[in-house]
């Protein structure tokens, strides 16, 4: 009986490290495709975007940077920042980021990472229905959300954002 009672120990030892081994596979799949995507609330397509003091009608089009100062995501998306930040100045469009730290926190993040917006402002991002960081927006001349996109974009999507400007 002892042989039997160690075989299925054995077995059943293997098996829990079997599923330890696709659950950690499973995560880090998840984890680095680094598509987040927020699930309860996100900023409504065809909805006007509420930013006390934001001048939509300062260009064709304005891109709302949604972000935080704490989110990894945001920091890792620098790079294509940095490059639709040229598109939208070469098209003469604005670029405004919003942060939930203060303005001043939220320029010395902007500074230290080269990214020259035109516009930051302090707010709460759960009211302006983003609940997840990164959340790019792009509003016409009347504060209207024409699209968005949450989550670190795959090249793809980072196309889209720029063939959308």
């Amino acid at each position: 009986m002892s042989r039997v009672a160690k075989g299925i120990e054995v077995a059943t030892n293997v098996a829990v490290l079997v599923v330890c081994f696709l659950l950690t596979v499973s995560l880090v799949r998840s984890t680095a495709s680094g598509n987040v995507r927020a699930v309860s609330a996100s900023p409504l397509v065809g909805s006007k975007l509420n930013i006390g003091g934001a001048s939509w009608g300062a260009s064709r089009k304005t891109v709302v940077l949604a972000m935080s100062t704490e989110c990894h995501f945001c920091k890792e998306s620098t790079p294509f920042y940095k490059r639709l930040l040229s598109v939208a100045s070469s098209r003469h469009d604005r670029v405004m980021a919003a942060f939930p730290q203060s303005e001043l926190v939220s320029k010395d993040y902007l500074e230290k990472e080269q990214l020259g917006v035109d516009e930051v402002k302090q707010i709460p991002l759960d009211s302006i229905r983003v609940s997840g960081t990164p959340t790019l927006m792009i509003v016409d001349t009347s504060g209207t959300i024409l699209k968005s996109w949450v989550g670190k974009l795959t090249p793809a999507a980072e196309a889209e954002v720029v063939n959308a400007l």
